[in-house]
């Protein structure tokens, strides 16, 4: 086949290329970041110098300065389950890195900081007291901050005892919301759950896997488990509109106008013996000429339909006319498209249709662009 070289297509994989590197740096990236908050998380001090705590000398946290600030601002917003925020990114980075879409990310983020903020109210709810190691409590300024609202209001009951059933009550209500939401929120960005991608394999295939209700009778512990195949039904496959076929043109050869010459009946050997008359030989068949290839020049005119419009040329080949050195294509171009355009294109279409040359010109007092391929 004909190769070819397309600008548009080497500038869009390009293109491509560039986008496919920055998801790779980016994917790196998140899952670096991932990481340092992870460890600057886990060694957070409350001695460091950070937003809540002033004091001297260098933090001992492991990311230095930087990781002492957010340690402390996070710890500070939402506790220790501020570290269930952490997945996200590893998500991110994985969707990135493995070239699959990333979704809704920040639906993503905005349920898991939404479930984060209950388990927080919830481990506030536990322990409202302030811990030494923990800038704000177990649950941070925003469960601190839900606990004190639920207990005024549950304070308008007049018991102590109901009031502090009431609020574990409310507590663990917030804990299994928190964490429903939490799985929920990170499950829809990702949605690729084996163990029902499994499941839904099977039917895909063809297969019943006994998921349509059927419960089986007392006699079907015996029989072995067999698969039946579902009938498939086909589906209709969109069919592009055909191009009409060009017309090939049947070489004729001109009958030969020159007057036959006068036969030699027998050959003069100048001898006194006579040889069979030349009448005895078989004449040869006339000549049929070179059969045309209809099948084979209709897939040229379709390769050179292919090459012009690589080269943002519309039209379509109506007619080919084959000859015995050269074969003419008939080229109805689009509205729009200038000859001159596709004249200056030959040697681009000699070099994309493998030809030595090729020689284009408009036909005159035709709407018809002819192409000449040896």
């Amino acid at each position: 086949m004909a190769s070819r070289a397309q600008p548009a297509l080497w500038r869009e994989t390009v293109k491509a290329g560039a986008v496919r590197s920055g998801a790779l740096i980016a994917a790196i990236a998140l899952f670096v970041a991932t990481l340092l908050m992870a460890l600057a998380l886990a060694s957070y001090h409350a001695s460091d110098p950070a937003l809540n705590t002033a004091s001297g000398g260098y933090p001992a946290n492991l990311i230095g300065p930087p990781g002492a600030w957010f340690a402390d601002i996070a710890l500070s917003l939402f506790g220790p389950a501020v570290a269930l925020l952490l997945p996200v990114g590893p998500i991110l980075a994985m969707r990135l890195w493995r070239d699959l879409p990333v979704g809704r990310w920040a639906r993503m983020l905005r349920g898991a900081a939404l479930g984060v903020a209950l388990m927080a109210s919830a481990l506030a709810f536990v322990s409202d007291a302030s811990v030494l190691a923990l800038p704000a409590g177990w649950g941070g300024i925003i469960g601190l901050s839900v606990a004190n609202a639920v207990h005024w209001g549950l304070g308008f009951l007049g018991q102590p005892v109901a009031e502090l059933w009431s609020a574990r009550a409310v507590g663990l209500v917030a804990a299994i919301a928190g964490a429903i939401i939490w799985g929920k929120s990170i499950e829809i960005d990702l949605g690729e759950r084996k163990w029902r991608f499994r499941r839904n394999r099977i039917p895909a295939l063809g297969y019943d896997d006994g998921a349509d209700g059927y419960v089986g009778g007392p006699d079907d512990e015996d029989e072995p488990l067999t698969l039946t195949r579902k009938p498939v039904e086909p589906r209709a496959i969109a069919e592009p509109d055909p191009r009409p076929a060009p017309v090939i043109a049947d070489r004729q050869n001109a009958p030969s106008q020159a007057k036959p010459k006068e036969r030699q009946s027998s050959l003069d050997l100048r001898d006194n013996f006579t040889l069979p008359s030349l009448d005895l030989l078989t004449p040869s068949p006339p000549s049929q000429g070179n059969v045309v290839d209809k099948a084979g020049l209709e897939r040229n005119a379709r390769l050179l339909e292919n090459v012009l419009d690589d080269f943002h040329v519309k039209g379509s080949i109506i007619e080919v006319r084959p000859g015995p050195v050269v074969t003419m294509y008939e080229l109805e171009p689009a509205p729009g498209i200038k000859a001159s355009r596709v004249i200056a294109l030959a040697d681009d279409i000699a070099r994309n249709m493998s030809a030595i040359s090729a020689r284009v010109a408009v036909i005159p007092g035709r709407n018809v662009i002819g192409i000449e391929l040896p």
